[in-house]
């Protein structure tokens, strides 16, 4: 998203929904659900869908006041007020807010505070997909000294910290009614003075630069909402953030890293939306209790592939909502990968996209609208091409120096043809020339540790030797792409390269005479190009269905760990040595290692 230097606020407006949505999308609801709050504490949700439905359920509740780690909670359900009438498209439930006050069950604090935020969620049954859908969703309301009761303006997406630096930060959130709102950030032990911040007049949306902070300190802050009716400042949950540390210092700290949490198969939770919602909920969270102060994320957020910009935009927003226990607490840095695709229906296949849009509805301009990163990445590669946006970028982290690459930009079914287009995993002359840049300037202000993140692998382990940056070695364009990615790390002396794509988890030693050439392959080389090793850490298991290794790649002795476990990665860096524990969704640690201690640095 675009900033100002200090503080800006935005209206965001509502997509509408068009009357013929293109295929093929994921779409079931026409619109967003509609919340009438009843002065006697009723409140009446409705909704329409796309075609006609069984009647749907609502589950309500709170979060708990007293977590550190907010998530929804739901106590009760309500069922369509025309139950017995038969498929629809048009639907309502009526639940009691009093609920919500009753002494035995307000874990929100509803009654003292009179109102706060009401967690639901609407579990219907989609015939066109033949399974049940979910959509989580929130609205606030207050309760008067006379018992009256309204709505007023709730956070539907955030509070969401990012691009934290070692002096600022920039703290956003989205709203379902128009309000101004106010951040009030305090750094902890005295260590700075209380600073608040205000949106610039009555918005739907803000995102909020706040600089002056000291370096790697704990900052505790709550966003306020002003109530319109009253000009009184809502209650705000309090969340903490650290500063980064100075660049180029031995400050310890820990950073999480994952990718692929697009839709899996089972319960409906994990398919929200085309997200799953559970398991990259619940790595975010135990990523934060094994102390990560930051989070990259490299692509497939989603399961994507659609026609239809509404579609895509629920499906990134959805997972918004999934990573907001987490995303106050700690910035996360985006990537995209190959199922952030948004482009026209195929000529020859109208159920499967073919090609990339361009300018406002590529899908490098609505992710960078979905989320806050640096922008500092390179050009457009090409006059009418899409603009990297904020799929591509750098940032400092104390002495480590990360870059997000992006290896499915401007992506195309059939490469090559007239119009311009991308082939899946092929990172473009541009953007070369941009990282050995970057890199050489990371190097020379003495950061440390180098990190390049990006969705498709370098050569992949489980699950795509036929794409990523391989293709089974049988495109010499991609083979001499990939030799020069190789060399550009490598001989800026990166540590390691970290890839998703595949759904396991696999650490390889990429060294100058690990073999890369396979049976059918057209490579010019039949070994690495890496001027010194470095290491392939593949973390794809954040909830996308697994994959299995591949034992005939030829860089199979070179494969130290693998498992295609849903997990997370942890790194710990401390002065010279960076470790890494590799941690499954249950807690078992899958893989250690000390990085730079097997590399003899």
């Amino acid at each position: 998203m675009m900033r100002s230097a200090l503080a800006c606020a935005f209206a965001l407006i509502p997509l509408a929904a068009p009357a013929q949505e293109p295929t093929p999308n994921a779409l079931y609801l026409d619109g967003d659900l509609a919340i009438d709050v009843r002065p006697d504490g009723d409140a009446v949700i409705s909704w329409r869908t796309l075609e006609p439905t069984p009647p749907g359920t609502v589950s309500y509740g709170g979060c708990p006041a007293d977590a550190d780690i907010a998530q929804p909670r739901y106590r009760w359900n309500s069922t369509n007020l025309d139950a017995d009438s038969g498929p629809s498209t048009a639907h309502s439930v009526s639940i009691e807010l009093t609920d919500l006050e009753d002494e035995h069950t307000d874990i929100g604090r509803y009654a003292a505070n009179g109102g706060g935020t009401v967690e639901i969620q609407l579990e219907a049954w989609s015939p066109r997909f033949n399974q049940a859908q979910l959509f989580p969703a929130r609205f606030a309301y207050r309760r008067d000294a006379g018992g009256t009761y309204r709505r007023v303006p709730a956070i539907t997406i955030g509070p969401v910290v990012d691009c934290v630096t070692e002096r600022s930060a920039i703290i956003s959130w989205e709203t379902d009614l128009p309000a101004r709102g106010q951040v009030i950030l305090a750094p902890l032990d005295g260590a700075g003075e209380v600073i608040t911040e205000t949106t610039q007049g009555v918005v739907r949306g803000a995102e909020i630069e706040i600089g002056g902070l000291p370096p790697g300190t704990r900052c505790n802050y709550t966003v306020q909402l002003i109530d319109p009716a009253d000009d009184t400042a809502l209650p705000g949950r309090e969340l903490s953030f650290t500063t980064a540390p100075r660049a180029g210092s031995n400050t310890p700290f820990a950073f999480a890293f994952m990718s692929d949490s697009r839709a899996g198969v089972g319960d409906p939770m994990v398919r929200v939306e085309r997200v799953n919602y559970t398991t990259v909920r619940r790595l975010m969270a135990e990523s934060l209790r094994q102390g990560a102060d930051l989070m990259l994320f490299a692509g497939d957020l989603v399961s994507g592939y659609t026609a239809s910009r509404r579609d895509f935009v629920n499906q990134l927003n959805a997972w918004r909502e999934a990573a907001m226990p987490v995303s106050g607490l700690m910035p996360i840095y985006e990537g995209m990968g190959n199922h952030e695709a948004l482009g026209p229906s195929r000529e020859d296949n109208p159920n499967r996209i073919g090609r990339s849009h361009t300018g406002s509805d590529a899908p490098e301009a609505v992710f960078s609208e979905a989320f806050v990163n640096p922008s500092n990445g390179p050009a457009a590669e090409a006059d009418g091409a899409p603009m990297y946006g904020e799929t591509a970028y750098s940032f400092d982290w104390g002495n480590a120096h990360f870059v997000s690459v992006n290896s499915n930009y401007w992506w195309d079914s059939q490469p090559g043809r007239e119009g311009g287009g991308n082939r899946e995993g092929f990172v473009m002359g541009g953007q070369l020339a941009w990282l050995d840049q970057n890199l050489r300037d990371a190097r020379s202000r003495g950061q440390r540790h180098l990190f390049v993140y990006t969705h498709e692998p370098t050569f992949p382990t489980g699950g795509h030797l036929g794409d990523g940056m391989y293709w089974r070695g049988r495109n010499e364009e991609v083979n001499r792409m990939r030799d020069e990615f190789v060399r550009i790390c490598s001989s800026n002396g990166v540590l390691a390269v970290l890839h998703g794509d595949e759904h396991n988890y696999s650490r390889t030693l990429i060294t100058s005479d690990m073999p890369t050439s396979m049976e059918g392959a057209s490579e010019e080389t039949t070994a690495s190009t890496a001027v010194r090793p470095m290491w392939q850490i593949i973390s794809g298991g954040a909830g996308a269905p697994f994959y299995s290794q591949d034992f005939d790649a030829p860089w199979l002795e070179h494969v130290r760990s693998f498992s295609p476990q849903y997990h997370f990665v942890l790194f710990e860096v401390e002065g010279d040595h960076v470790r890494l524990r590799a941690i499954s969704d249950t807690g078992q640690v899958l893989d250690e290692a000390d990085l730079t201690a097997e590399l003899g640095e």
